[in-house]
């Protein structure tokens, strides 16, 4: 496993965010008949890094993730979209990732998430990190998904 790096979102990574995304987000679009917006909008995702934290995540200068994190205030923040390409998987990178979040924002005391009912193996990850979760939200009238979607919310809260 190399050592990740987060780093600020550029213009010049918009295409292998973009890339990564969407490898991320295949098996969702198959087993919801839709995946999170962005996926293949090079537009959604350079909006992102103008207006919002766009985090790339990087193994050895690659591109092969990425998170999207709203300071909330108060010392609260939601991680929106967390992604890495799955030929990345399997090797502790997200792990690595979440914590190397936690490190850059060392103010944040309450993290929360949201992430789809079936999504097993995300539902391991945040679990193994000390996120539990605490609901289910429908997501009703989508056009493509599934009726039967749910996300699970998940929270951490980080001991002082």
């Amino acid at each position: 496993m190399g050592q990740l790096q987060l780093t600020t979102a550029t213009p010049a990574d918009v295409d292998m965010l973009m890339l990564a995304h969407a490898a991320a987000f295949a098996e969702d679009v198959a087993m919801y008949g839709r995946g999170p917006d962005g996926i293949g909008d090079a537009n959604w995702h350079q909006s992102r890094i103008t207006d919002h934290i766009y985090l790339a995540i990087r193994d050895a200068q690659q591109i092969i993730g990425g998170m999207l994190v709203e300071d909330q205030g108060n010392r609260q923040a939601y991680l929106h979209v967390f992604f890495i390409d799955p030929a990345h998987q399997g090797r502790g990178y997200g792990q690595q990732a979440l914590n190397l979040l936690e490190q850059r924002f060392p103010q944040i005391e309450h993290w929360s998430l949201h992430t789809p009912h079936r999504s097993y193996r995300n539902h391991h990850l945040y679990e193994k990190m000390g996120y539990r979760k605490i609901g289910e939200t429908g997501v009703p009238n989508v056009p493509g998904l599934v009726e039967d979607f749910l996300l699970f919310e998940y929270e951490r809260n980080i001991d002082g």
